[in-house]
């Protein structure tokens, strides 16, 4: 559905939840997810989730959407300690230590991030999902390409997208371009439809231009996906470029 759909439904829904309770800790944090999301009311935001924390601490759903939100905000070191404690909560749930993982490596923690990843692998052999990009991430970054492109390729099956879209990336971190550009063009639908990808990609590739392009196409269709961009390594290069601080500092991320 379309966003303006989706926004409507989920306004609509969540009316109903509080009609039902008025003290639901997991409405306060769908609700601060929409004026995150939606409204770009920041400071309504943090009010609501302060709400969700207090009636809900331990809720997994209040947890989750916190950390997200705190990671939106660079505020890494909190989001990470969210993480953790969904761990705490459910140790056997794979998608706990995947999210450790990710706030790991968000924090240029790589070794760590490996490590939780295989845990959440450990648990569940057949967890290998879209989560395994910050893993193939990590591998590049330490400079092991050839493990980055095995991992990208037993996605495959499960992912061809991503599969195909990870090599490309590994291909430009390896300066081989042209090969880059082949896998990139083999992608159906094409990267210009993902643009939180092709930012990644064009980063990568070192095409700055392309890269702040697209970067801006994410904030303009959906700016809560925008850090999780620009906290990839790629994008390290940028983080003093006038037009890049501006894009980010728009859309509530603080710079430390």
């Amino acid at each position: 559905m379309s966003r303006d759909e989706a926004y409507s439904k989920s306004k609509e829904a969540l009316k109903k939840a509080f009609a039902l309770d008025s003290e639901n800790g997991e409405a306060y944090a769908v609700r601060a997810d929409l004026k995150s999301i939606y409204e770009n009311d920041l400071a309504g935001t943090e009010l609501d989730y302060e709400r969700a924390l207090q009636i809900s601490p331990w809720s997994p759903l209040v947890l989750t959407a916190h950390s997200v939100f705190l990671y939106r905000k660079g505020r890494l070191e909190e989001a990470l300690s969210g993480m953790r404690l969904l761990v705490e909560i459910d140790p056997q749930d794979p998608q706990n230590h995947a999210f450790v993982g990710g706030a790991l490596y968000f924090l240029r923690r790589y070794d760590d991030s490996i490590i939780a990843y295989n845990k959440a692998v450990e648990l569940d052999p057949n967890f290998l999902n879209a989560n395994c990009m910050w893993t193939v991430f990590c591998l590049l970054a330490r400079g092991e390409n050839d493990k980055a492109l095995e991992m990208a390729k037993r996605l495959a099956p499960i992912d061809r997208w991503y599969s195909i879209y990870l090599s490309g990336v590994i291909e430009a971190v390896k300066g081989n371009k042209a090969d880059a550009e082949k896998y990139i063009e083999s992608l159906t639908p094409s990267i210009e439809t993902v643009p939180w990808a092709a930012a990644v990609l064009f980063a990568a590739m070192g095409n700055r231009d392309k890269a702040l392009q697209n970067l801006t196409r994410v904030y303009n269709e959906n700016r809560s996906t925008l850090f999780s961009a620009f906290l990839t390594q790629f994008f390290d290069k940028y983080r003093a470029d006038p037009e890049f601080v501006d894009l980010l500092k728009k859309s509530g991320f603080e710079f430390r």
